[in-house]
């Protein structure tokens, strides 16, 4: 995009946009990680299904004074609250605050010892009366909390730490307040169940992070916005963008779980059964068979996902992933691969010493290779780059 290049638009050309990148995942288990570099270097995206929602820092600050509300003596969400923009107390204050409480009672809770901070020594006065309100209010919160309805709490703590402000001038405000207002609307919902109440709504978030449920971030009407699209390749089902980015090729899929005892109509029953010669319980012939049918037919579906996600590029294919140059996947079987940049290296039949160079060219086209090598464990850096155009039948 920065560089301006051009795709096409009909029958004329025009620069590359944000909304013309879509970005494919066969799973979004590690889309956090694309996502911080996307925030870092100031990359506008929408992750269409998928993503940070309750990962994302604002919502984590409010369930965080939520928790500190119904539990007084949780001294891990009291240092996250206090430190957090909710309250804003220095990194000096905490630790002092944590001192004085091993001074004179380790069993007390730091929200007890702290009180309004003015039995603490060495305490700035803009840490003290930073303290002093957030006291007050986190005690007029404790009062109501069963009065106010989830919403209701929400809002009280919203408007009186202007948190709504904080996050609208911060990178990507719009994006974090449209958050802080869907989750709103979350406990909106659980208001409407009565028999559900403020532990039930901390426990079903605190459930949602901790099974990495990945509930999508709120809309700003990002079909519109000029956003880099991330879903998975199911989501992309019937979609085309002009540029493609499939990532995480390099990921492995995950191993069969195996039983003793395996069933198919073309061997019938294999089990383990016991060797004189080994002394111990081996597979018969129609166990490896039928394992070996499972694993072929497992491989044959990620070929399928992979062909989706690379045809639903126009233009432009990228396709990116790390392969171990020390698993020469041309002398492997597909079945034996276990992941797409590994099946796509065995497809087009790069020689293992043009993996290690970055080195190929087709008899019939040219491809882009960014051959990448870790030097010295600690950074990656690249090798050799590659300019390509794919033909258009694989387009």
């Amino acid at each position: 995009v920065q560089e301006g290049t051009m795709i096409r638009d009909g029958s004329m050309k025009r620069a590359l946009c944000y909304r013309d990148i879509a970005v494919l995942f066969r799973s979004l288990s590690s889309v956090a990680i694309y996502e911080r570099m996307f925030r870092e270097e100031d990359v506008p995206y929408y992750v269409l299904k998928g993503g940070g929602f309750y990962h994302s820092q604002e919502v984590k600050d409010i369930i965080n004074f939520l928790t500190l509300v119904n539990d007084p003596h949780d001294d891990i969400h009291f240092a996250a609250v206090v430190r957090s923009p909710l309250c804003g107390i220095s990194n000096d204050a905490l630790y002092l605050i944590g001192h004085y409480r091993s001074s004179i009672d380790k069993n007390r809770s730091l929200l007890e010892v702290v009180q309004d901070g003015s039995a603490i020594p060495g305490l700035s006065d803009q840490d003290r009366l930073i303290m002093r309100r957030f006291h007050q209010f986190y005690t007029e919160c404790v009062k109501t909390k069963d009065q106010l309805s989830l919403a209701e709490l929400l809002e009280e703590i919203i408007a009186f730490t202007r948190y709504d402000e904080y996050v609208l001038v911060r990178k990507h405000g719009k994006r974090k307040y449209a958050n802080v207002l869907k989750l709103r609307e979350i406990a909106k919902r659980f208001d409407e169940r009565e028999t559900f109440g403020l532990n039930a709504f901390i426990s079903y978030v605190s459930q949602m992070l901790e099974q990495e449920v990945h509930e999508q971030e709120a809309s700003l009407d990002a079909e519109s916005d000029n956003t880099v699209k991330i879903m998975s390749v199911h989501k992309a089902k019937g979609l085309e963008y002009p540029v493609v980015v499939v990532a995480d090729m390099g990921r492995e899929r995950k191993n069969a779980t195996w039983t003793d005892y395996v069933f198919t109509n073309e061997h019938g029953m294999g089990r383990k059964v016991w060797s004189e010669a080994c002394q111990t319980m081996v597979p018969d012939y129609p166990l490896v068979m039928n394992k070996k049918r499972h694993t072929r037919a497992c491989t044959l579906e990620e070929m399928r996902i992979l062909y989706v996600a690379m045809t639903r590029a126009r233009d432009y294919l990228i396709l990116a992933g790390c392969i171990n140059v020390t698993d020469k996947v041309n002398e492997c079987e597909y079945a034996d691969i276990r992941t797409w940049i590994g099946l796509c290296a065995k497809f087009l039949r790069i020689p293992y010493a043009d993996i290690r160079t970055g080195v190929f060219n087709h008899k019939t086209y040219a491809l882009a290779v960014r051959v990448v090598s870790r030097a010295e464990d600690t950074y990656v850096r690249p090798v050799k780059e590659m300019t390509f155009e794919l033909p258009t039948a694989v387009r």
